[in-house]
């Protein structure tokens, strides 16, 4: 609640802790230490991480070339964070839904721009994070501008005119 007091500052820091959390090697184990079959070890989580960042950068590069397969697959992979990101800084699941299909707008846009310097999912999260304050901004200039009455405000009558009753 405190972060939706603080303003746009406050959701920066709500994104960053939510993006930041990556829980400890004895919570991953400890997760699943009722079945030991299941039970993840930090080396394990660490593969599969590196996994899915080279399987976005193939999958950006796949978008880079036109593929529309690769942007469903990236949305299937990321679309419920993004989701719930959004939803954490907006408030609003319309408001959520619009701010993550912005931000997939401008993946498919600037995608050529994506050099892979970074992983895919940091980019695209940025992207989201930048759709949900153009969002914000947006709404607040809407609420800030005074609505124009519709009814006039009296009645006007040509010089001369007599009105019969």
């Amino acid at each position: 609640m405190g972060a939706k007091k603080n303003g746009i500052g406050g959701l920066a820091l709500l994104l960053e802790n939510t993006l930041s959390w990556q829980p400890s090697a004895q919570e991953i184990c400890l997760r699943r230490s009722d079945d030991p079959a299941k039970q993840v070890t930090p080396s394990a989580a660490n593969a599969r991480t590196a996994v899915g960042l080279e399987e976005d950068s193939a999958l950006a590069e796949a978008c880079r070339t036109g593929s529309l397969s690769a942007y469903e697959q990236l949305y299937q992979k990321h679309g419920a964070r993004l989701k719930s990101i959004a939803l954490n800084l907006l408030g609003n699941v319309h408001d959520a839904e619009d701010a993550v299909q912005e931000a997939f707008l401008k993946v498919h846009r600037g995608i050529r721009s994506f050099k892979g310097q970074s992983a895919f999912s940091t980019w695209i999260y940025r992207i989201l994070l930048n759709s949900c304050y153009d969002l914000r901004r947006k709404k607040q200039r809407r609420q800030e501008t005074p609505e124009q009455d519709l009814e006039p405000h009296g009645t006007f009558e040509a010089p001369g005119a007599t009105r019969d009753l």
